[in-house]
C-alpha cells in the first residue's frame, strides 16, 4: 500500500491537487503476508489537521470563512480532477497559513480511486457524506463543527469556480 499511495499522491500532485510531497516509501515484512509500511513526506510547517485546527482555535484565529473556503476549494479540486478519497475525514485535511491566507492540503491517498475527468456526482456526494460522518463521529456534540458550518462548507464547495483550478 505505501508504494500505491506514493504513485497516487504523485499523480495527484501532477493533476494540481494540493497534497504533501512524498520523498519515499518503505515496507518491512512482519510475518507471513503481514508488513508495516511507511511514507516519508515533506513536512508542511505550521500545518494542523482540520480536527486539531478546529479544537486549537486555529480556525477561529485564521478566520472561519477563509478556512472553510480553503477546504471546500481543495475538496472540490479533488472531485473535479477525478479523485475519490475513500477515507476523506477531518484528520486527512491539513490547514496552514501561507502569507496570511489559509491553504488546505489533502493527505492519505492509499485507498483513493482515480477516474478520467470529473468524479461522477454520485461519487462526489458519497465523498462529502463520508466527510460529514467523520465530523459527526469526532464531534458528536457539534461543539467545533456545527451544522451551520457544514452548510457554509457545502455552499462554498458548490460556489467554487472551475477557473480556480
Amino acid at each position: 500500500r505505501p508504494f500505491r499511495e506514493l504513485i497516487i499522491t504523485e499523480e495527484l500532485r501532477r493533476r494540481g491537487i494540493l497534497t504533501v510531497e512524498v520523498y519515499g516509501a518503505c515496507v518491512e515484512p512482519v510475518w507471513g503476508p503481514f508488513y508495516r509500511g511507511w511514507l516519508a513526506t515533506r513536512s508542511i510547517p505550521g500545518a494542523q489537521d482540520l480536527w486539531a485546527a478546529l479544537q486549537s482555535g486555529f480556525v477561529r484565529d485564521a478566520g472561519e470563512e477563509g478556512c472553510l473556503r480553503a477546504v471546500a476549494r481543495s475538496v472540490r479540486a479533488l472531485h473535479r480532477k477525478g479523485v475519490y478519497h475513500a477515507d476523506l475525514n477531518l484528520k486527512n485535511i491539513l490547514l496552514c497559513l501561507d502569507n496570511r491566507n489559509v491553504t488546505a492540503y489533502i493527505i492519505d491517498f492509499d485507498k483513493a480511486k482515480l477516474v478520467l475527468g470529473s468524479l461522477p456526482p454520485r461519487l462526489a456526494k458519497n465523498n462529502l457524506d463520508r466527510l460529514l460522518r467523520s465530523a459527526r463521529k469526532l464531534d458528536p456534540e457539534r461543539r467545533y463543527f456545527s451544522l451551520d458550518r457544514w452548510d457554509d462548507f457545502l455552499k462554498f464547495y458548490h460556489q467554487v469556480n472551475a477557473a480556480e483550478f
